[in-house]
């Protein structure tokens, strides 16, 4: 478990660089996405990487800080944990590679993503695009519930693409206690100091949850426990007296976001939540060259040299979508990510806590075992 957790750690860390980076980007907009789900799919890249391509990759997912024999395997393990539900909430990952039928792939990179990923190759025609990309996006949604659709957009594909590489993950779980929906009402949401909406407001009169006020972060944590309490949604709201949202962003990194719980104890809350729903979708190649992943994206410099036995073939875009859902009942998420390969050419008070989230906040969903962020996001404004 222990090199599970380390695993873990290192996903979390790149989850809080992709985050700061996402949201340098976008400072006033909802973002919500799947850092397991875009680890998951540049690990199996990182398997056909070699040279320099290869040791970006490694340095910008924290693998030079793996053991190299024990690192697919471990993301092996790491699936199957994940996937280990024993049928109290609803946990799905399936990974895919459609590949030209014309050309040849190396069979060592075919048969590792089948290893340790679980991902087949199913042979297609990139001379008919537009039948491939709906065989693909078809396949994505049926793999998260009809959550995610049209992954692979119109013109995303051509005569030149060689390999699709897809994760796609799906969960659904109910709170461990549920919100009562009568106890939902429309309250103020302040997007600013001077500018609120209202919004379908969650409450929970006293109860239990495992709380604390962050003080190097100046933010209130709350965990929401999924049934079995495998999974749990955590908010990190910042208390507006003391910090801002852009200030935690600032100063929250990969380990706190990893070890968070560890800061969190059993006390009496009243909770005020926001009922929501986000959809986002964004291709990862900027963000993830400002985190220096460079030459897999280049046509003159890309060694993918272990996919095929040649330096012909680079990243033209990764792409990933992702949803999610909170209400009284529970939380539905699901996001894909897509990497598309062309050919070159081209102490505790005894009154209740009071926890209204009623101001910008960041929330994940993790895994307890393993301490895997499996989604992450901030809630700017409905």
């Amino acid at each position: 478990m222990a090199e599970l957790n380390q695993i873990s750690s290192l996903n979390a860390e790149f989850a809080l660089d992709l985050y700061g980076k996402l949201a340098a980007t976008h400072p006033d907009a909802n973002l919500f996405y799947s850092p397991i789900s875009i680890s998951f799919a540049l690990a199996m890249t990182y398997l056909g990487a070699s040279g320099k391509t290869e040791e970006e990759l490694k340095s910008a997912l924290r693998f030079d800080r793996v053991n190299e024999k024990n690192l697919h395997p471990l993301f092996k393990e790491l699936r199957n944990n994940l996937l280990d539900t024993k049928g109290v909430y609803k946990l799905h990952m399936a990974n895919k590679l459609y590949g030209e039928k014309s050309y040849n792939f190396l069979q060592d990179f075919l048969q590792q993503c089948n290893s340790f990923y679980g991902a087949e190759l199913e042979p297609v025609d990139f001379n008919n695009p537009d039948e491939c990309a709906l065989k693909i996006n078809e396949w994505v949604e049926e793999q998260t519930n009809q959550k995610i659709k049209n992954l692979i957009a119109p013109g995303i594909l051509n005569p030149l693409t060689r390999l699709i590489l897809i994760n796609a993950i799906y969960f659904k779980g109910d709170w461990n206690e549920k919100f009562n929906i009568k106890d939902t009402k429309e309250e103020d949401f302040f997007i600013s100091k001077t500018n609120k909406v209202k919004v379908p407001m969650m409450h929970f009169h006293k109860k239990k949850l495992r709380y604390s006020f962050y003080e190097e972060l100046n933010c209130q944590v709350l965990e929401l426990p999924y049934v079995g309490k495998s999974l749990s949604f955590i908010v990190i709201l910042p208390d507006l007296n003391k910090t801002s949202l852009s200030d935690v962003e600032k100063k929250l990194n990969g380990d706190e976001l990893f070890n968070v719980s560890q800061h969190l104890y059993s006390r009496e809350v009243q909770l005020w939540l926001p009922r929501f729903k986000l959809e986002t979708s964004f291709e990862a190649n900027d963000v993830l060259k400002q985190l220096g992943i460079i030459d897999l994206f280049s046509d003159s410099r890309a060694d993918l040299s272990k996919i095929d036995g040649t330096k012909e073939l680079y990243v033209s875009k990764v792409i990933h979508k992702a949803f999610v859902e909170v209400n009284e009942e529970g939380s539905e998420a699901a996001a894909a990510t897509g990497v598309v390969f062309e050919l070159r050419c081209a102490v505790i008070p005894m009154e209740p806590e009071v926890v209204r989230v009623d101001h910008p906040f960041i929330f994940f969903i993790k895994d307890n075992h393993s301490g895997a962020v499996l989604f992450i996001g901030k809630f700017m404004k409905p």
